[in-house]
């Protein structure tokens, strides 16, 4: 079932849903609450379910024995990956979702660099599995951390997580996921 976001400036009751534009909105930053994500659009708080997700269950396309970052459980994480590539390469996670749409995308990752090093993860999607453009990136460094990242609406068929390493050579970046929730919007 898909997930309709919209504005609190907006009266819900005099607005045909399916006919309403897309409205820009302010979103607060994800976390996660009793097993469930939680974040603020405005002032509205809203708590989705990662079992409802339209991306449950669905195959790691990266590595596909490997089925934590789509359980559902915002609590599982699988090992880490690493890679010392001064480039963007394809590591931890990456899901196909068959055909182009527009999803919410939440997606928790835990990342880390080697000491002297910074470190890279990028969030990359694609409508075509062919062009895949960056969505998120941020720096990681020494020290293992979690973090939460909530990307606005857009169209994609598929999503992969990429990362690398600024020195490379002996120096390395660490990823690994807890979950990617996608939900149709």
């Amino acid at each position: 079932m898909p997930v309709r976001l919209m504005p609190s400036a907006i009266n819900r009751e005099q607005v045909q849903l399916w006919v309403a534009k897309p409205v820009d909105f302010t979103v607060g930053t994800p976390t996660e609450s009793a097993g469930r994500w939680r974040f603020v659009v405005d002032e509205d708080v809203y708590h989705l379910d990662p079992t409802e997700a339209d991306s449950y269950g669905k195959t790691n396309f990266i590595y596909p024995s490997r089925t934590y970052p789509f359980d559902g459980n915002l609590a599982t994480r699988g090992l880490y990956v690493s890679t010392n590539s001064t480039t963007w390469v394809a590591i931890d996670v990456g899901v196909d979702m068959s055909t182009p749409n527009r999803y919410l995308i939440l997606w928790k990752f835990s990342g880390s660099a080697t000491g002297g090093s910074t470190g890279y993860v990028g969030l990359f999607a694609s409508e075509d599995m062919v062009t895949w453009t960056l969505l998120f990136y941020r720096s990681v460094g020494f020290g293992m951390a979690d973090y939460f990242v909530l990307i606005k609406p857009v169209r994609c068929r598929a999503l992969k997580a990429m990362a690398y390493n600024s020195v490379g050579g002996s120096y390395y970046t660490y990823l690994s996921t807890y979950e990617l929730s996608l939900y149709k919007v």
